[in-house]
């Protein structure tokens, strides 16, 4: 707790624009918390979930959305976490279209990669894998997970839920968008209506324009 607070305490930053809920790195209590994945404190508020994030010994970083989903750690540590954002806060700010996948719970979706931009293992997590070539990107990020419930009630293992958002620098360059979702065997899922990278109501696979959205 000593060394994050040290290393991290008072790190606050947004990644796409001023007004949204910002990433807040503050050791707000000296509370262990017992998880299935061993103790745990919390160290971070993330703004996206608003929810804090729990951080295990090794670095890695645990979420639990509102307490009704299980415990899923996102980050492999909290220098990736950073990397990732930084990235975000570059390519978000591009063209780009969203594809919506599913994989077993536990699993990430299989990809090919053949139409893929290297990839960047250092912004790479259990929960965000990114692709980057300093002119297209690719980010294949965890949405919902774990438990849902039959039409009794009932609670069954679910299906993972993975948002896939395809970058170019240019407007021109994103035909290369339909390639790299060829390149996920994995059968197309009806997404909602809205991309969480521009804050707007735009269809999935439809190109996406942050400038011109953003108001």
């Amino acid at each position: 707790m000593v060394e994050f607070e040290q290393r991290f305490g008072g790190v606050w930053y947004s990644i796409l624009r001023d007004s949204e809920n910002g990433m807040e790195y503050l050791l707000e209590e000296c509370t262990v918390y017992q998880t299935g994945f061993g103790p745990a404190f919390r160290g971070i508020m993330d703004g996206a979930w608003t929810t804090p994030l729990y951080i295990l010994h090794d670095g890695r970083t645990l979420v639990r959305p509102g307490g009704q989903r299980p415990f899923r750690v996102i980050d492999s540590s909290v220098i990736q976490r950073i990397e990732g954002h930084a990235l975000l806060a570059v390519a978000g700010r591009w063209p780009h279209r969203r594809y919506t996948l599913t994989a077993p719970a536990g699993a990430g979706p299989a990809v090919g990669k053949a139409a893929f931009p290297p990839a960047v293992p250092w912004a790479t997590g259990p929960a965000n894998h990114w692709w980057f070539d300093g002119d297209r990107a690719v980010l294949l990020r965890l949405s919902p997970w774990g438990i849902r419930r039959t039409a009794n009630g009932m609670k069954v293992a679910g299906l993972d839920y993975w948002t896939m958002w395809c970058f170019a620098r240019t407007e021109s360059g994103l035909a290369w968008a339909s390639d790299c979702r060829a390149d996920i065997p994995a059968g197309p899922v009806a997404g909602p209506d809205w991309c969480v990278i521009c804050a707007h109501s735009t269809p999935e696979d439809v190109r996406c324009r942050p400038g011109a959205n953003s108001t």
